[in-house]
């Protein structure tokens, strides 16, 4: 059994009651860090600048699409990662 990936907002692997791009997590699934990122209208934004998240490159095969969607770890906003293996 593959392990569930990681929540985009609250980075934790647990079944999620309401589907993903709905998770209102306030606070990452160990209740340590605030969330960076919330989803809006089934987007995915970072909270501080409203700025759009790619959802693929949050998962383990990432994204190799050029878009406005920045690229970035929806658990703390680095770019050298997804939220996949966030350290978060």
């Amino acid at each position: 059994n593959e392990p569930l990936p990681a929540c985009a907002v609250s980075l934790g692997t647990d079944p999620h009651p309401m589907p993903i791009v709905e998770c209102p997590a306030k606070k990452t699934w160990d209740s340590k860090h605030e969330t960076f990122s919330k989803h809006s209208n089934q987007t995915l934004i970072a909270k501080l600048t409203g700025q759009c998240i790619c959802t693929l490159w949050q998962q383990r095969n990432g994204c190799s699409e050029h878009h406005s969607h920045l690229h970035i770890c929806s658990g703390c906003g680095s770019a050298s990662h997804g939220a996949h293996c966030c350290p978060r």
